[in-house]
């Protein structure tokens, strides 16, 4: 039965679906029902037997003013941010529903509500940030570029993803600890690297169309060792944290250059195969 939610504090009832958000946790929630009241009430006053939580006050801003499908896609990138700032900074332990609810300001009930079990919050959290990345390259304009500027940009970008930011880093934490156990989520990195794959070949073939990237390049083993590349950069980066990724984004540059560069002088691709033991 719905009831109104009371400000033990200042008397204030507010009726159901009314937006409120609790000054002590700063959760922002639509209170429906009296067990959401309880629910919340035991995270502050757990052993009493009050149904009011006294640190509720109301919302008059923008989230009343959000539709449902705002909130929803609000509070499922909230949950997923907890959960890569918890993996970067505690590591895979941390993931529990409780502390990626709390990390996030909401209930452990909402973050399994929405996943379900750890490996649809990882699916989530994989294709969250794959959104990001596409979004990132996007606003570079790698849509403008020729084929090779654009896969040395999609190689900038990843790599940039981690020197500044903790999800990248997260990623490769997750990934990791699903290697190690060979755990059944281990197949979810797997649909991503050949997500990425797949885009590192577009770029080539659009370089090979396009003449800034040679014809006789092999598509496939091209895209295998510019992925194996970025994901060992990565790796290392988590490993020493004197690791420069600027200098590595640097010379991942000249490399695929030199390599796949339409415009590189035969003397110099005979150089970097001999290199690379061919």
């Amino acid at each position: 039965m719905a009831v109104a939610f009371r400000s033990a504090q200042r008397g204030v009832a507010f009726p159901p679906g009314q937006p409120a958000r609790c000054s002590f946790c700063s959760a922002s929630f639509f209170v429906r029902a009296l067990h959401l009241t309880r629910f919340h009430k035991a995270l502050h006053l757990t052993g009493r037997a009050q149904t009011t939580c006294r640190s509720v006050q109301p919302v008059w801003g923008g989230l009343a003013n959000m539709k449902q499908s705002d909130r929803r896609k609000q509070s499922t990138e909230k949950l997923i941010q907890a959960c890569l700032e918890l993996a970067a900074e505690k590591g895979v332990s941390a993931l529990t529903f409780d502390n990626i609810g709390e990390k996030a300001g909401y209930s452990r009930n909402l973050a399994f509500q929405k996943f379900g079990s750890k490996a649809g919050l990882l699916e989530a959290v994989i294709n969250y940030l794959h959104e990001v990345m596409t979004d990132t390259r996007e606003k570079r304009d790698l849509e403008k570029l020729n084929g090779l500027d654009a896969l040395r940009l999609y190689c900038d970008v990843h790599i940039s993803a981690q020197e500044r930011a903790p999800d990248m880093r997260a990623y490769f934490i997750l990934m990791s600890e699903a290697v190690s156990e060979q755990s059944e989520m281990r197949a979810l990195f797997v649909q991503s690297h050949e997500r990425s794959a797949t885009e590192i070949r577009r770029l080539i073939k659009r370089g090979r169309a396009d003449g800034s990237i040679r014809k006789d390049v092999n598509v496939e083993m091209a895209a295998l060792l510019i992925g194996t590349q970025l994901i060992g950069i990565s790796s290392e980066a988590l490993i020493d944290p004197q690791f420069s990724l600027r200098k590595a984004r640097k010379e991942l540059r000249f490399l695929i250059s030199a390599a796949y560069g339409a415009g590189v002088t035969e003397k110099s691709r005979s150089a970097i195969q001999a290199v690379a033991g061919r």
